[in-house]
């Protein structure tokens, strides 16, 4: 599964960079930190799991990050 792929690469390198776009770099222990966070704000604004995520983002860092979080929260995206 991607999302376990993903976190491997957290625990066994979070220093290690992730992304980067014209808008930022992240690591993976950046960008899961901010997965976590997002993932948790779709669960207290009621999102259900298997619910599905509707996004438009414009840098590929937020569109990555929106992706994890959605996969995190047990959503669709």
């Amino acid at each position: 599964m991607i999302l376990d792929h993903f976190i491997r690469h957290v625990v066994e390198a979070p220093d290690s960079l992730a992304i980067q776009d014209d808008h930022r770099s992240l690591s993976y222990g950046q960008l899961n930190e901010l997965a976590n966070g997002a993932a948790n704000l779709l669960r207290d604004r009621g999102v259900p799991k298997k619910g599905r995520i509707p996004f438009l983002c414009a840098a590929k860092s937020n569109g990555l990050l929106a992706i994890i979080a959605a996969m995190k929260a047990d959503c669709a995206y």
